[in-house]
């Protein structure tokens, strides 16, 4: 029953990961450096410390995980009506390093719920690492979202965008419709970026700390295409759109999203093939 009730997140396979790695990154790691054993799972030298995207920082492109691959991380993905309290609390008796994540949480339940703690609360003491998903387009409402769920101590807070329900994607138009109206999801997570960085600040002048406050991880779930933007080009832009808003980090569902109602959820989980091309 656990095999059936567990479902992680599998992300893109290795050799879709360093495709997208190298088109994002300045330089490709050589052969010699490949079998010298010198590069991590992404295809990254680690030797070479250039940026992609001109950016600070390069994205996390997600295999198992949202973090750099030099460790995998276990990851048990956001399933409506499974990955609740109770359910987490099975899950870390059974592994303490497995990252655990909430059901999604739409931004207007976080904000006017009356009993928040049911939507939230959690065992501090032994559920970290903890990633609670939200969900939601506007920028006004899901900064206070975040603002709301970082005071639970949530390690991550992460942007549905690969829910492809056609009460979500259609008619709120949040989830995996995102990926198509990319301006909105920019705001999205910029707003999202903002409310992380404005809770550090906060947390900082609280504890009348002399050290930096950094702030919280905001990432992104999504697909590797949706209807006609399937494409290795539209997935690249994507992202880099969303890296230049301070999301770091992504995880990928490897299927694309099909939307309009034309497949259900379930569907939508199994009628897309798996898209993991061979690299040669």
């Amino acid at each position: 029953v656990l095999f059936h009730c567990i479902t992680v997140i599998l992300g893109l396979s290795c050799c879709r990961s360093v495709e997208i790695w190298r088109r994002l990154s300045c330089q490709a790691p050589s052969e010699s450096q490949r079998k010298q054993g010198r590069t991590n799972m992404t295809g990254h030298d680690e030797t070479n410390e250039c940026h992609p995207l001109g950016t600070e920082e390069a994205p996390d492109i997600a295999l198992s995980g949202g973090r750099r691959q030099e460790q995998k991380t276990l990851h048990i993905a956001p399933m409506l009506d499974v990955t609740n309290r109770e359910f987490r609390k099975l899950v870390r008796i059974l592994s303490k390093r497995a990252v655990l994540w909430t059901e999604m949480v739409v931004d207007t339940t976080i904000i006017h719920a009356k009993d928040l703690d049911f939507h939230l609360e959690y065992e501090r003491d032994v559920s970290h690492p903890i990633i609670c998903q939200v969900g939601g387009n506007d920028r006004d409402l899901l900064y206070q979202a975040t603002r709301t769920v970082l005071e639970y101590g949530y390690d991550e807070v992460n942007l549905n965008m690969d829910c492809p329900s056609n009460r979500v994607a259609g008619k709120r138009q949040f989830g995996a419709v995102l990926m198509k109206n990319v301006d909105v999801a920019e705001s999205a997570v910029q707003a999202m970026f903002d409310a992380s960085l404005a809770h550090a600040e906060e947390t900082l002048q609280r504890t009348l700390e002399s050290a930096i406050s950094t702030p919280k991880s905001i990432s992104v779930k999504c697909r590797v295409g949706v209807d006609e933007s399937d494409t290795m080009e539209d997935l690249v832009a994507l992202i880099g759109r969303l890296n230049k808003q301070n999301c770091k980090t992504f995880y990928l569902h490897a299927r694309k999203a099909v939307l309009g109602g034309l497949l259900s959820p379930a569907q939508n989980r199994s009628v897309p093939p798996l898209n993991y091309p061979v690299s040669n």
